[in-house]
């Protein structure tokens, strides 16, 4: 996973790494999410510590 910090789209300040979160979305809202899958989309989420903008990103 790449730790490198990301500009922010809307004013350019360096976002800090906030969190990774596994991705739960699926085709369908009543599928069942299989775990395996779960760990392997991983999200990044940043925050922008100018403009209180949030980033997420697959890791």
């Amino acid at each position: 996973m790449s730790k490198a910090k990301i500009a922010c789209p809307k004013c350019n300040t360096l976002m800090n790494h906030h969190a990774d979160k596994p991705d739960r979305r699926t085709e369908s809202s009543s599928q069942q999410v299989d775990a395996d899958i779960e760990l392997a989309n991983i999200m990044q989420v940043h925050f922008c510590p100018g403009c209180g903008n949030t980033e997420v990103r697959s890791a």
